[in-house]
C-alpha cells in the first residue's frame, strides 16, 4: 500500500482576532494538536501571514519546529520532501481582512486539497450573516468548497447539508465529527465543583440546570426561558437556570425583561456572562442536568462537552444536536416550550431517565474525543487519489511566481520605461504580476505577458507570501512613494536605480509630513549618528551637496527591509556598502549588467533620479 501524504494544516482559522480561540477557532486548534500527535501525519503548521500571530496557540503547537508562516517557500520546502494534501481548516473566515482563502502557491502545486465544513448557518439568514461584501466573500468560498479533493464535515448533518444546499459532490464530502478538548471530564474525588462553582458565581446557590447559549437567535434562548417558567413551582424553587455566553447589556437586559414577562422570579435565572475555560468545566461538573434548546448546531459542542463531563443532558431534535449522544427520548421539539419544559422535568425527576442518558453518554464519549476525529480524518485521507511523480524523479518543475513594484508607462520616468522593457522577456522565465501606482492603467502592450494591479492591492487581493520574489524597484521620484510604503509592510528586493535617495526623501517627506525638516533632521541623527555634523549647523537637511560631502546617501529606509539588493555597477554597490556603515545590516547585493537606455529622442524617457544628484 503507498504511503499515505502527510498534511500541512492551515491554522488561519486560529487567527481570529476576536474568536481564535472560541467556536472553529478552538476546533481548528484541538484538531491540529490531535494530528501533530500522529507520528508522520503532518507535514506543516502554516500561518496566514496578513493575520496576527495566535500567542493563544497550546505549547504544542507553539514549540512546534513545524510551525511557520505560509509562504511560496515554504510550502515549496514541504512539498519537495513528499507527498502531502493541503489541509485548510477553516475556509469561511470573516472576522480578519486575509486576501484569500487558498494561496496562490497552494494552487499551484501538484497538491490535493481539503476543507473542514462546519455548517450552512449563513445560508438560513443571508440578510443577518451575509449583508454587503460578506455575500460575494461567502459564495466564493462556498465555491472553493465545491473544487475540493475532499471535505471533511463536522457531523452528518452538515455532510448532507453541503451536499443538498451546497452542491457539493457527495463522493468527496466525509464525517469526520467533533469533539470536547481534554479538560473536560468528570470531577474527580477529591474536586469540590459545586463550592468553586458557587464560590466564584455568588449568584448560583441552588442546585441548577445549565446552558451554554449566545446571542444569537438560533441559539432559542428565549424559548428556553419561557420554557422554564412552565415548569412546576417546587422544581422551579429547588433549582436555577443557569446561562453562560458573552453578553452585552442590552441583551442581557432583554433576556430579563422576557424572564419577568413569562412569570420567572428574580433570581431564578443566573446569567454568567463570559467565563473561562477553568470555569467552564466546573459548571458542567457541578450541574444537574444539561439543557441544549438550539435551532440550528453544526456539531453540539456543548452536548459533547456535558457527556464528557458525564453529565445528563437532553437536547433540541434539530440539526446535528441528537448526533452527538443518540438517543431519542433525550430529544424534543425546540420551538415548542411545553415539550422543553417537560424534557427539563423528565431530567430532573425521572430517576431511570437520567441513568441511561449517562449510560449514553458514558457510551458517546468516546466517539467525542480528538483522537477520535484525527483517525476518522487521517482514514479519509484514504480517498485521495496516489500521488503522482515527485519532482525530484523527473516531475515538472513549479514556474517562479514574482512581483516587480514600481512605476509603468503611462507614468512618464526613466525607471518606467525600464520595467516595460524588462516586463516581456522576464514573464518567459517565470509568473509575472507588475504593481504599479495609480493611475494603473499601464500602455497598451506595456505588461504584455504578465498581470497587472495596482501597488495597493499587495496585502489585500494578493498576498506577499504567494510570491517566490517581489521585487520593489527604487529610484528619486514622486513615483516610488507607494513601493517604499509596501516595502515596510511587505519585505522584498530592492532594485536601487540610485543609491543617492535624497531626493526621494525631499519630495516623500513634503508630500507626507507637516514637518519634513524636522523629520529628516531626526532621521539623519538616528540613521548616521556621530557621522552626521551638529544639526543645528545645518540649514537645510535636504541639500544635496552637503549629503554629498559627507556621504549620507539616506539608503537606510530601503536596505533595512530588503531580503536583497540590486544595483547597475561596482560604482553604486560600494556607495551603497559604505552608506550603511561599519556596523550597518546588509542583504546580499547583486549587481546587473544594465543595457544602455534607449535615445535621448525618445519623448516618453525622463530621468527618475534627482537632478541635484
Amino acid at each position: 500500500m503507498a504511503a499515505r501524504r502527510r498534511l500541512i494544516l492551515d491554522l488561519q482559522g486560529a487567527q481570529d482576532v476576536d474568536n481564535g480561540d472560541r467556536g472553529i477557532g478552538r476546533y481548528v486548534i484541538e484538531h491540529a494538536r490531535a494530528l501533530l500527535g500522529r507520528p508522520d501525519a503532518v507535514a506543516g503548521l502554516l500561518l496566514n501571514p496578513q493575520l496576527p500571530f495566535p500567542g493563544h496557540l497550546p505549547a504544542e503547537l507553539l514549540d512546534s519546529p513545524l510551525l511557520r508562516w505560509n509562504t511560496a517557500e515554504e510550502v515549496q520546502r514541504i512539498v519537495a520532501d513528499g507527498p502531502v494534501a493541503y489541509y485548510l481548516m477553516s475556509p469561511f473566515e470573516f472576522g480578519s481582512p486575509g486576501p484569500v482563502a487558498i494561496p496562490q502557491h497552494v494552487v499551484r502545486e501538484d497538491t490535493p486539497l481539503l476543507a473542514t465544513l462546519f455548517d450552512l448557518i449563513p445560508l438560513n439568514d443571508p440578510d443577518r450573516y451575509l449583508s454587503g461584501p460578506r455575500l460575494q466573500r461567502y459564495q466564493q468560498r462556498l465555491s472553493l468548497l465545491r473544487t475540493c479533493d475532499l471535505v471533511l464535515a463536522i457531523s452528518e448533518h452538515s455532510r448532507l447539508d453541503g451536499i443538498r444546499r451546497g452542491g457539493l459532490n457527495g463522493s468527496r464530502v466525509v464525517t469526520i465529527g467533533g469533539a470536547a478538548a481534554d479538560a473536560f471530564r468528570p470531577a474527580t474525588a477529591n474536586e469540590d465543583a459545586t463550592a468553586e462553582v458557587r464560590r466564584t458565581v455568588t449568584s448560583i446557590r441552588l442546585p441548577y440546570v445549565f446552558c451554554v447559549s449566545g446571542g444569537d437567535e438560533r441559539k432559542n434562548t428565549q424559548r428556553l426561558i419561557c420554557a422554564w417558567a412552565r415548569l412546576p413551582v417546587a422544581i422551579r424553587n429547588a433549582h436555577q437556570l443557569v446561562i453562560s455566553c458573552a453578553l452585552d447589556p442590552m441583551l442581557r437586559r432583554d433576556w430579563l425583561d422576557w424572564a419577568r414577562e413569562a412569570g420567572v422570579g428574580d433570581g431564578e435565572i443566573v446569567l454568567t456572562g463570559f467565563v473561562s475555560d477553568e470555569l467552564l468545566v466546573r459548571l458542567y461538573q457541578a450541574s444537574e442536568l444539561v439543557v441544549m434548546p438550539s435551532l440550528y448546531e453544526g456539531y453540539g459542542l456543548p452536548v459533547a462537552e456535558a457527556i464528557a463531563c458525564d453529565r445528563p443532558v437532553v437536547m433540541s431534535n434539530a440539526t446535528s444536536l441528537p448526533e452527538v449522544l443518540g438517543v431519542d427520548e433525550a430529544t424534543f421539539d425546540p420551538y415548542d416550550e411545553a415539550q422543553i419544559a417537560r424534557a427539563i422535568e423528565r431530567g430532573l425527576t425521572d430517576l431511570p431517565f437520567r441513568a441511561r442518558l449517562l449510560s449514553a453518554a458514558r457510551a458517546a464519549t468516546p466517539r467525542h474525543r480528538w483522537k477520535s476525529v484525527a483517525d476518522r480524518t487521517l482514514d479519509a485521507l484514504d480517498r485521495l487519489p496516489a500521488p503522482r511523480t515527485s519532482r525530484r524523479n523527473g516531475g515538472h518543475a513549479r514556474r517562479m511566481r514574482v512581483a516587480i513594484v514600481g512605476p509603468m508607462p503611462p507614468h512618464r520616468s526613466g525607471i518606467a520605461d525600464f520595467n516595460a522593457r524588462l516586463v516581456a522577456p522576464l514573464a518567459t522565465l517565470c509568473d509575472l504580476d507588475v504593481l504599479s501606482p495609480a493611475p494603473p492603467i499601464p500602455r497598451p502592450g506595456s505588461c504584455e505577458g504578465a498581470r497587472h494591479l495596482p501597488v495597493r492591492a499587495l496585502g489585500r487581493s494578493v498576498a506577499p507570501g504567494d510570491y517566490d520574489a517581489i521585487v520593489y524597484t527604487a529610484g528619486n521620484s514622486p513615483h516610488h512613494f507607494e513601493a517604499f510604503e509596501a516595502l515596510q509592510r511587505h519585505h522584498g528586493i530592492v532594485w536601487l536605480h540610485d543609491v543617492r535617495m535624497v531626493g526621494f526623501w525631499r519630495t516623500y517627506t513634503t508630500d507626507r509630513l507637516a514637518d519634513p525638516v524636522a523629520f529628516m533632521r531626526e532621521r539623519l541623527s538616528e540613521s548616521y549618528g556621530p557621522r552626521v555634523p551638529r544639526m543645528d549647523l545645518v540649514a537645510n537637511p535636504f541639500e544635496h551637496e552637503w549629503h554629498r560631502r559627507h556621504g549620507l546617501f539616506m539608503t537606510r529606509d530601503w536596505v533595512r527591509p530588503a531580503n536583497g539588493l540590486l544595483v547597475n555597477s561596482a560604482f553604486a554597490q560600494r556607495l551603497l556598502i559604505l552608506d550603511q556603515g561599519p556596523e550597518g545590516p546588509l542583504p546580499p547585493v547583486q549587481r546587473l549588467f544594465v543595457p544602455l537606455p534607449p535615445p535621448h529622442g525618445d519623448a516618453n524617457v525622463r530621468r527618475d533620479t534627482d537632478p541635484g544628484v
